[in-house]
């Protein structure tokens, strides 16, 4: 009577493992839009607002958002939380800014547990107005971004933000790294 008790409960705690492993899956948003160029991410950016208030009354990334962003940032957050992004302009990159943005990409990636590296990378630097959820006020930035192709189309997976002084220069000391 014992061994059977102790089997049931074994039994039991196995197949509730099994129903919660496979509903967690559900909470990760599952891209519908495939992009293939960085103007098609851009615009979508621009033209939707990327923070929006959930279910639970809490600023998450909004649908339009979560399709450009890569399956590691839907799970871990984006970190982005600019409620929109207008006016961009897409800035001219030498190579020596590529490679630096590239590396830093590389070297976050590569910290992350069970994480390739992709090889197809774009890197892209736009200056835009962003505006925060908590404020009306537009703040203009360079945000520095890395797309690469999931197979899902291009997404973005590293964004870095950077403050701008009056002159419109990179404040390099005052960096916002979101990896």
């Amino acid at each position: 009577m014992r061994k059977s008790k102790i089997v049931v409960a074994l039994g039991g705690f196995v197949v509730m493992t099994a129903l919660l492993c496979i509903g967690s899956s559900d909470k990760i948003y599952k891209k519908q839009v495939h992009f293939n160029t960085t103007d098609e991410i851009l615009n979508q950016l621009e033209n939707n607002n990327n923070m929006v208030f959930g279910e639970k009354g809490d600023w998450v990334a909004s649908k339009q958002f979560s399709e450009c962003i890569s399956l590691r940032k839907r799970i871990a957050g984006s970190a982005m939380d600019y409620e929109t992004i207008r006016n961009i302009e897409k800035q001219e990159l030498d190579e020596e800014e590529t490679n630096s943005i590239k590396k830093k990409y590389i070297d976050a990636a590569s910290r992350l547990s069970n994480y390739k590296v992709q090889d197809n990378i774009d890197v892209v630097r736009i200056k835009a107005d962003t505006n925060h959820s908590r404020n009306d006020s537009l703040n203009k930035r360079i945000i520095d971004m890395i797309l690469v192709d999931e197979g899902e189309g291009k997404v973005i997976d590293y964004i870095s933000i950077w403050n701008l002084d009056d002159k419109g220069e990179i404040i390099k000391e005052n960096h916002n790294d979101k990896g």
